[in-house]
């Protein structure tokens, strides 16, 4: 198996580049990839640090809205709990047509 630390870097000019791609920017020196020194560098695309971000703010985000679950169960317990089942109908309606094939 070929370690691919060794491998020379592909430059536009290398003929094992297709035509017409565009050419990788370079991250670290060539010699040192050779050698494999150094750490492993990527970059990322405006979308992709954006995704990383959401990606942060959901894992920090709680779960559950504990206040709004405690307000709902008051109300239940009073009897003052009342369901709108035209908003539950839109909303059901809305996520099913964000659904993928929706």
């Amino acid at each position: 198996m070929t370690d691919i630390r060794t491998m020379p870097p592909i430059v536009p000019s290398d003929p094992r580049v297709s035509p017409g791609a565009a050419p990788q920017q370079e991250t670290a020196p060539a010699a040192a990839r050779a050698a494999g020194a150094g750490a492993d560098e990527v970059q990322l695309t405006d979308e992709g640090r954006l995704m990383q971000r959401l990606e942060n703010a959901v894992r920090q985000a709680p779960e559950v809205d504990q206040a709004r679950v405690e307000q709902i169960q008051r109300q239940i317990a009073e009897g003052t709990y009342a369901a709108d089942a035209g908003r539950i109908a839109d909303r059901l309606i809305s996520a099913e047509r964000e659904k993928p094939g929706g």
